[in-house]
């Protein structure tokens, strides 16, 4: 398996109805410790959609420390105009966003 296929199930986990976000993180799981896959930016995007498609804010911290630990960074913004943004950046947003809903 490559990481685009990895992050490619997650998604599908995602979108699917309900959300099936214990096989996300089965797979996510699967990826990084059997086969040596180096979880990226698109990855933790993909389970964090999950998590809030289940509306499962818990396990979406979860996921955002272990962002944290991995010193994982990320750009948004359009062409040339990127900014850098933290995995911390979004914390309030997404807590808010998922416990109001």
């Amino acid at each position: 398996p490559t990481l685009r296929l990895m992050n490619s199930a997650i998604d599908a986990c995602s979108r699917a109805k309900p959300a099936r976000l214990q096989q996300a993180l089965e797979i996510f799981q699967t990826g990084v410790e059997q086969h040596g896959l180096v979880p990226n930016v698109f990855t933790f995007g993909a389970l964090m959609s999950v998590c809030n498609r289940d509306r499962n804010a818990n396990q979406a911290l979860e996921i955002l420390k272990q962002m944290k630990v991995r010193n994982m960074q990320y750009y948004v913004g359009k062409e040339g105009g990127n900014t850098m943004m933290s995995p911390n950046a979004h914390f309030p947003f997404i807590v808010s966003r998922m416990t109001t809903v």
